[in-house]
């Protein structure tokens, strides 16, 4: 499987999921990895949007490329 039918297939599982709650893994430099909850928000052709409440409780959207899944800066499983 190339590259480009990897990245559709990623983008595909989470076109299936929008709505649902998933835990995200940021990977911030080599060592050092983020870790939040959201909500897969919506798709588009080169990125996906998660909806994220802050520490203070406040909801913001941010994005990710379906590239940074591939590469695993980020990872993302159900919760």
């Amino acid at each position: 499987m190339n590259t480009k039918e990897k990245l559709a297939m990623i983008k595909k599982v989470l076109g299936n999921n929008i709505g649902r709650k998933v835990s995200l893994t940021i990977r911030r430099s080599k060592e050092e990895y983020v870790e939040i909850k959201g909500v897969i928000e919506d798709v588009f052709t080169s990125f996906f949007t998660v909806e994220v409440e802050t520490e203070e409780n406040k909801k913001r959207t941010v994005s990710y490329s379906y590239f940074d899944v591939l590469t695993s800066q980020v990872s993302l499983k159900a919760s």
